[in-house]
């Protein structure tokens, strides 16, 4: 029963089902198609702009979205800062280098 194999393989072994079907994508490929905006540029089609940090117990990593028509989407900058989060001297350089103010 290949449900129960692939609930089996998810679930137990914590491994990501392989259907072995179709072609597969090498990193690599990806890797050489991506996109890169260089800074202060956005991508054509954008028309607002949304950021956000995500606080981790060593860093802070920041992201920035390009939004356009029909829900698409660019990610147009992400960085991230270690140090400690609870900190005024992490606080500062976020604020410093990025403009974000926590």
């Amino acid at each position: 029963d290949v449900g129960k194999l692939k609930t089996f393989v998810n679930t137990t072994l914590g491994e990501t089902w392989d259907n072995e079907v179709g072609e597969k994508l090498e990193w690599e490929d990806l890797h050489r198609r991506r996109e890169l905006y260089p800074d202060g540029k956005m991508p054509n089609g954008v028309v607002y702009v949304t950021g956000g940090i995500d606080t981790q117990d060593d860093r802070y990593e920041g992201y920035i979205w390009g939004w356009g028509a029909n829900e698409e989407s660019w990610l147009v900058d992400r960085w991230i800062l270690h140090g400690d989060p609870a900190s005024d001297e992490l606080k500062k350089k976020v604020a410093e280098e990025r403009g974000f103010v926590l």
